[in-house]
């Protein structure tokens, strides 16, 4: 695995990411780069899941870490390439916990999904509800 570590900062409007580290893995379909995002951003819920949320406007839901798995690999020698792959799994706490119960519920929201795309400055929409878990969200 190669690694290594870089530091900038994307900023829109007055929120801030830091990239800290940015990796390089065979992930068994090719290689992708892998880039971590750390903030501790506080956001606010849409409330429109459909999957009866209970987490509501008197919980803190904040979004910790953020990676953004990258396809590199360019089609070659009869391969297909795998540069349109990207996947971006958004963890987040509840009242501080890291699992808090039933959180992956927060799926479909729109205010979760709104607040991640501002942050990284492109937009994104979350993947099947049996990729999701408590503390984490997967979006593409």
């Amino acid at each position: 695995m190669l690694y290594c570590t870089h530091t900038k900062q994307h900023t829109q409007r007055e929120k801030m990411l830091t990239a800290f580290n940015t990796r390089v893995e065979d992930s068994g379909y090719g290689n992708v780069k892998v880039t971590h995002y750390e903030c501790d951003e506080a956001i606010t819920l849409a409330g429109d899941s459909i999957w009866d949320c209970t987490i509501t406007s008197a919980d803190e839901v904040r979004i910790k870490d953020i990676y953004i798995e990258e396809g590199i690999d360019a089609a070659s020698d009869g391969l297909d390439g795998n540069t349109d792959y990207r996947h971006i799994s958004v963890y987040y706490t509840v009242n501080g916990e890291e699992e808090f119960e039933e959180s992956w519920r927060i799926y479909t929201d729109s205010g979760f999904a709104n607040a991640v795309s501002e942050l990284l400055d492109f937009t994104v929409f979350f993947t099947e509800q049996g990729m999701q878990a408590d503390g984490v969200a997967s979006m593409e």
